[in-house]
């Protein structure tokens, strides 16, 4: 969905382009400044969404493994206090985070 958004927003920016070529340079900077900033937030978007496909409990386990008990714990403070949060923004996504000093560790599928 995300690159279909950018598709037409692309198209749209392309429509910037011939607008000042046709000599109307505010109507086509108004829409390149627009198109500029829906593809900052879409890659924004991406970036956050594959972060959060990609930093698992299992990439977690293997960046810092897990030293006595079974639990891992927080790479910053080394507690073992770990609490969970949704992220919301409809990513259906947990961070589970650690309680001690607040950093982000993990990301689990809400589902």
């Amino acid at each position: 969905m995300t690159l279909f958004v950018a598709v037409l927003i692309g198209v749209h920016g392309l429509s910037g382009f011939a607008d000042i070529e046709n000599g109307q340079m505010f109507s086509g900077l108004l829409t390149l400044s627009f198109t500029a900033g829906v593809l900052w937030f879409l890659v924004r978007r991406y970036r956050a969404i594959r972060r959060y496909e990609n930093e698992t409990y299992d990439w977690y386990v293997r960046q810092h493994p897990v030293r006595d008990g079974s639990r891992p714990s927080c790479a910053s403070c080394g507690a073992n206090f770990l609490q969970t949060r949704r992220l919301m923004r409809y990513t259906y996504t947990r961070e589970h985070f650690c309680g001690a000093c607040g950093t982000g560790l993990y990301y689990s599928d809400e589902r």
